[in-house]
């Protein structure tokens, strides 16, 4: 399977990837960085509660 295109969709906030085999595969990067960030809080929020100890 070879990638063909990668593109950004400015309007749905999607990376759009087709492949050589007809798949296509959208990632939604706002759920990828909230994913990514949730766990950045939580770990910030139990230093700043450690710290106050």
């Amino acid at each position: 399977m070879k990638l063909i295109t990668c593109e950004f969709n400015m309007d749905s906030g999607c990376v759009e990837l087709r492949f050589d085999n007809g798949t296509a595969l959208d990632i939604d990067c706002t759920v990828v960085e909230s994913e990514y960030i949730r766990p950045l809080h939580t770990k910030l929020a139990a230093a700043r509660t450690h710290q106050g100890r």
